[in-house]
This record gives structure tokens, C-alpha cells and sequence, in this order.
């Protein structure tokens, strides 16, 4: 009996030592995270809905602020931003970690309509005009916000169309 009870302790021992080195050496095996385009994170929809929470997000005085935003002239202005979002987006997947995001999003209605801008460029297979019309539905279907907050958005997404 001694030799049997010894031999099942022996196996307890071992499968414990072979599970404490599968735990340390698990987590280091197997595919990195999944890289994904950023810019196939962005529809009309999606982007419409990011405005009327972040907008919601601003102080009541920065909400009904005179809006200031002009777009840039198009061409090389628009390339070369196009150019470092695409540059980012390599060095971010190159190893090096992503920033963290800040925690205080833009403080001023300019500074979040200037994003939103930037964003709209970023949809692909969908021409600015079309995504503009679409967020402006998109916003006029939410239920959430005050009919106030919609015609303001709806404005805001219509000066964002015609600054193509």
C-alpha cells in the first residue's frame, strides 16, 4: 500500500509542476493581437453617433459657441494629413505601443468639428456628401438627444458637407 500511495503522490506533484509551466509559458504563445485598418472602424453611422455623444460630452457654453472651424484648401494640405494618418497607423503596428487615448476630449465645439472632420476622410467607398447625408439622418433618428441638439447637429454635419 506505502508504493501505491507514493506513486499517487508522485503523479500529483508532477502534474502540478507540468501545470505551474504550462501557466508561464501560455500566455507568450500563440499570435500576437489582431491588427486591424482604423479607417474600416469609421461609417457614416458609426462616426454620427461618436459626434452627438462627444458633442453631449462638451460644457453647455461650448455647445451653442459661434462655430470658427473653416476646413483647409483641399490637395496637399488634405494629402499630407491623409499621409500622417497613414504613417501613425504603420508605427502604432510596428511594435512600438499605441498612445492612450486623453482622457479630456476637444474642449471647444471647433475642436470637435475639426475631428469629426478629419474622420469623414477616413470612410472609405463612401463620398463625402453621401456620409454627410447619412450621418444627418443617422442624428435625426436618435432618440437621446433634445430636438434642439438635433438641428444644431444637423447644421454643424451640413456645414461639414459643404466644405468638400
Amino acid at each position: 500500500m506505502p508504493v501505491r500511495l507514493a506513486t499517487i503522490a508522485m503523479g500529483m506533484v508532477t502534474s502540478g509542476v507540468l501545470t505551474l509551466i504550462l501557466a508561464t509559458l501560455g500566455p507568450g504563445c500563440g499570435p500576437g493581437a489582431p491588427e486591424v485598418d482604423k479607417a474600416a472602424l469609421y461609417t457614416p453611422e458609426s462616426l454620427a453617433s461618436e459626434f452627438a455623444y462627444r458633442f453631449r460630452q462638451l460644457d453647455p457654453d461650448a455647445r451653442t459657441a459661434a462655430v470658427k472651424y473653416k476646413r483647409s484648401q483641399q490637395g496637399q494640405k488634405d494629402a499630407e494629413r491623409l499621409a500622417r494618418v497613414d504613417q501613425a497607423k504603420n508605427k502604432t503596428s510596428g511594435g512600438a505601443p499605441a498612445k492612450k487615448k486623453q482622457a479630456a476630449g476637444p474642449r471647444t465645439l471647433d475642436d470637435l468639428i475639426a475631428d469629426i472632420d478629419s474622420k469623414l476622410d477616413l470612410i472609405k467607398g463612401v463620398p463625402r456628401a453621401d456620409a454627410c447625408r447619412k450621418m444627418a439622418e443617422t442624428i435625426s433618428a436618435d432618440a437621446s438627444l433634445a430636438e434642439g441638439d438635433k438641428k444644431r447637429l444637423t447644421e454643424l454635419v451640413g456645414k461639414l458637407e459643404g466644405s468638400s
